[in-house]
């Protein structure tokens, strides 16, 4: 018999009523899921936001920081403030800060100003669009010029630097007062007259960079308002610019691999609800965390990465230019025989000259390569049985004419019977000349480095140690030798400039063969530099087999 209506339509009912409460749990179970991953997104996206945000700051510093640096060593050495006495002769002016500042760190305009308005010195690079300062340009100049020159300070200046507008356009303003240190043969203790002045164009053109080296996707200046983050006004001004950059959103990506998901699972939710819920939780908590966590990561590599790429662009450059262009130079007046024909006196001088820049160049060179093995853990090492007296013997007469040109007395004091050590006699040698030419080169004239060798009381270490009665470093700089293209900042630093990789590669060498390297060092008493060495004698004990093997 057929069902009647009543019980069809209670049948119906009933599929109703089972049907809605699933519905509402699939419903409830989707929409759970949905949340989790909705606040997983909004997580990453405010991370991916300060992680961008950092990032655009180190970009700031790393843009600008050779500027900076570069507008502090000049404005504090002694020939510059002699000069400032009065015009600047172009050539010279265009050699150190003009048209060499615009190559080196993309300084647009230089100039050297009185606190009274004179200029003595102006540059305007090409690309700047300018053929001169305003009236009111230039007194607005003058008045942060007089506002520098008044705030006392007692040894290296630090430079003023912020954001500034110039013609409606963004730029980066450095301006420090130049000093004379005395120490360069300059006058002491004579008051700054005059300030140096370096303007950057962040134009679109320069912030492009940012794109291809930080990977921020269309920078530009805009008023703070409607910045990401906020640019720092250079002092005594109120420009209130900030830096804006399209956005990367990490939600989308999320979302759009996790809803097939959400659908499959809600398909099942009735058997597994509980499980899956939970399960989604947990995961997705861990993949916040090390989305995170992974982030975090990347932005501190990519500021340490700027503050050493800056640092060692900012020394290499230098290093590099100087005798590039003694080598250019002298080479242009041989073939333009601007002093006649051949034979004259000076072709052979500025041969010298060409030989010895060409001889700094190829140290520097083989310094990098050298630290590039040994970065790469390619150097190899023939470690054996090496007396050391005959090493520092060796070593000295190499370092030798440096001494006398800087009138440097070289004292070796050694044991009675020479100390025989185990080490790479090559590295070793190479380690001694490093140790000797630092404190050479950070001695004082007429002054002598002390080189002595010592036995522990087991015999079991022998210790060179090589001190210097020079200006010695405070204890934060001594922490930091040994790291790749460092290199510490000193009164004496413009006369001995290098790539900061001479001691880098002495610790790489040292550790190599099995030895040890530190130093001790006081501020104007001078710095002692100790090599810890194996002992020959400790391993008497030791089958040759054995040896060969910890020497490999």
């Amino acid at each position: 018999m057929l069902p009647g209506p009543k019980a069809a339509f209670g049948g119906s009912s009933a599929i109703l009523a089972l049907t809605i409460p699933i519905a509402a749990i699939l419903g409830a179970c989707f929409y759970v899921c949905y949340s989790i991953l909705q606040s997983a997104a909004s997580h990453a996206d405010a991370a991916e936001l300060e992680a961008e945000e950092r990032i655009a700051k180190a970009a700031i510093l790393f843009t600008t920081n050779p500027a900076v640096k570069s507008n502090a060593d000049y404005a504090n050495w002694d020939e510059m403030f002699v000069r400032a006495k009065k015009p600047l002769d172009p050539k010279w002016a265009d050699a150190v800060i003009g048209s060499y500042q615009e190559n080196f760190a993309s300084v647009a305009v230089s100039a050297v100003l009185t606190g009274t308005g004179d200029l003595r010195y102006l540059y305007l690079s090409p690309q700047s669009g300018l053929h001169s300062f305003t009236r009111q340009e230039l007194d607005q100049l003058t008045s942060l010029t007089r506002s520098a020159l008044a705030k006392p300070s007692i040894g290296r200046e630090n430079p003023r630097s912020g954001f500034a507008m110039l013609r409606g356009k963004p730029v980066f303003l450095v301006m420090t007062p130049i000093k004379a240190s005395g120490l360069e043969g300059g006058p002491k203790n004579e008051k700054p007259f005059a300030s140096l002045i370096f303007f950057v164009d962040f134009d679109l053109k320069f912030l492009s960079g940012f794109t291809r080296n930080f990977n921020l996707v269309n920078p530009q200046v805009v008023p703070v308002q409607s910045a990401t983050i906020a640019l720092p006004n250079f002092p005594g001004l109120s420009t209130n610019l900030g830096l804006q950059w399209k956005k990367r959103i990490a939600s989308q990506g999320i979302l759009g691999d996790s809803l097939p998901v959400l659908k499959a699972l809600a398909a099942i939710a009735l058997l597994l609800i509980g499980a899956v819920a939970g399960g989604w939780s947990w995961i997705l908590t861990r993949v916040r965390k090390m989305e995170a966590a992974a982030l975090t990561e990347r932005t501190m590599a990519a500021e340490h990465a700027a503050q050493a790429k800056s640092m060692f662009v900012a020394n290499m450059s230098h290093e590099l230019r100087t005798p590039l262009n003694a080598i250019i130079g002298f080479s242009e007046m041989l073939t333009n025989q601007l002093f006649g024909p051949l034979g004259h006196r000076k072709y052979a001088e500025y041969a010298e000259d060409i030989l010895a820049s060409g001889r700094h160049l190829l140290a520097i060179v083989n310094d990098i390569l050298l630290m590039s093995k040994l970065d790469a853990k390619k150097h190899e090492f023939k470690i054996g049985a090496v007396a050391i007296e005959s090493v520092v013997k060796e070593a000295i007469t190499l370092v030798s004419g440096d001494a006398l040109k800087r009138n440097v007395l070289i004292e070796f004091n050694d044991l009675a019977v020479s100390p025989i050590i185990f080490a790479d006699r090559q590295a070793l040698k190479q380690v001694v000349i490093n140790l000797l030419s630092n404190a050479v080169k950070f001695s004082a004239p007429d002054s002598r480095v002390e080189v002595e060798t010592r036995e522990s009381a087991d015999s079991a270490i022998t210790e060179l140690r090589v001190r210097d009665h020079g200006c010695g470093m405070p204890d934060e700089l001594v922490k930091k030798l040994g790291q790749p293209f460092t290199q510490a900042s000193h009164a004496y630093i413009r006369s001995n400039q290098g790539t900061g990789l001479g001691l880098s590669i002495s610790f790489a060498l040292a550790a190599g063969f099995g030895g040890s390297l530190k130093f001790e060092s006081a501020e104007s008493v001078g710095t002692t530099a100790i090599l810890r060495l194996r002992s020959a004698q400790s391993m008497q004990s030791v089958p040759p087999a054995h040896l060969e093997n910890r020497a490999a």
